[in-house]
């Protein structure tokens, strides 16, 4: 489901495409551009800000629809790390660094509201309501549109937990170890036989790239 952002601007609209290259930072690694934040960059935060801001919506519409919650995990996300920036830890990955920072927040303020849980939340304490979309990750793996309807009544039958490894493999393409951090699982074992059981549930709407995917994600 495609979020529908209210009154929401990135920083600076004109640097959301391309926004390395309008900025001057094209050739940097994540490591590098994060090192130039921690140093007081004001360009590097807005590019991540700018990069970023999108991604973390629509990961935080995968655990709720209250779009002011999504808003106020964004903010305080960036808040956080700009006022806190010369103190933080260096990243290879930024995209993880910040999907970790807005589940933190996200069950953080689920913990102080207390909210009511319904009863196919699950231990974690949330929801996780993925489904696949027309999108171009759809378009590249060659999924049909009919095949998209198909694939999101099946991946509703998969548990709250199945849903969220395929969104980080699938849309976030990270590592095992980066999503056992995220799932909060004790080792890579547990991940790669979630991984390997929610594909299975898919096997006959998916293609055969996906099963590719998933054996790189095991090796590395």
């Amino acid at each position: 489901m495609k979020a529908q952002k209210k009154g929401i601007r990135p920083l600076h609209p004109s640097s959301t495409s391309n926004s390395r290259q309008n900025t001057g930072l094209t050739d940097l690694t994540d490591l590098e551009l994060w090192q130039k934040f921690k140093q007081g960059d004001k360009a590097a935060f807005i590019l991540i800000y700018n990069q970023y801001f999108d991604v973390l919506y629509s990961y935080g519409y995968q655990f709720t629809q209250d779009e002011e919650l999504i808003k106020d995990c964004i903010h305080d996300v960036f808040a956080e790390i700009r006022q806190s920036r010369e103190r933080l830890s260096d990243t290879n990955n930024i995209r993880y660094y910040l999907l970790k920072s807005f589940k933190s927040r996200f069950l953080y303020y689920q913990k102080k509201k207390s909210f009511l849980l319904s009863e196919d939340y699950y231990s974690d304490g949330y929801h996780f309501q993925f489904s696949f979309s027309t999108e171009q990750k759809i378009i590249e793996a060659q999924i049909s549109h009919e095949k998209v309807e198909k694939l999101n009544r099946a991946v509703q039958k998969l548990s709250p937990r199945q849903r969220e490894v395929i969104y980080y493999f699938f849309y976030e393409e990270l590592s095992i170890d980066a999503i056992k951090e995220l799932m909060n699982v004790s080792n890579r074992r547990s991940i790669q036989n979630i991984v390997y059981r929610a594909l299975a549930n898919l096997k006959d709407l998916i293609t055969l790239q996906l099963f590719v995917g998933y054996y790189h994600l095991c090796i590395h």
